[in-house]
């Protein structure tokens, strides 16, 4: 293993993206509640003998999400795993999604986030915030 000062002058180089990868009890329900989100289907991957995708890749501008059908229970709490979409217009979002009868939460104002942000949870739990996105700071 290569000391601090190896890893200082030796730099990894810039990664293009970062894709997170969720465990899904049902890919074509999720799929279907991301496509509500305004997602869209990339790719799907649906082995021999199976009757739908067991993995698929969603995608929405910048925002993308892997996810793949496990056997396991899904425990999904909003300290376990949440995920973070940025919208130029949060109460348009807000909006739009309540109008498709999901449940959203209010829409609120935390001190790290003063353009407001709220939730809601996909089929297996997670829970999927939406975001003012002049709010990000970028490093």
């Amino acid at each position: 293993m290569k000391s601090r000062g190896d890893m200082e002058t030796t730099r990894v180089p810039a990664y293009s993206a970062l894709v997170p990868m969720l465990p899904v009890t049902d890919v074509m329900g999720t799929i279907a509640f991301y496509e509500q989100l305004g997602f869209t289907v990339g790719n799907t991957h649906t082995p021999d003998g199976e009757s739908g995708p067991v993995w698929a890749w969603l995608y929405n501008g910048q925002a993308h999400l892997m996810i793949n059908r496990t056997e396991g229970t899904i425990e999904a709490t909003h300290h376990s795993v949440a995920l973070w979409l940025y919208s130029k217009d949060v109460k348009a979002a807000h909006a739009m999604l309540e109008s498709r009868g999901l449940e959203v939460g209010e829409i609120g104002y935390p001190p790290y986030n003063a353009g407001g942000e709220f939730h809601v949870h996909d089929p297996d739990g997670y829970a999927v915030f939406i975001a003012q996105a002049d709010q990000v700071q970028r490093a």
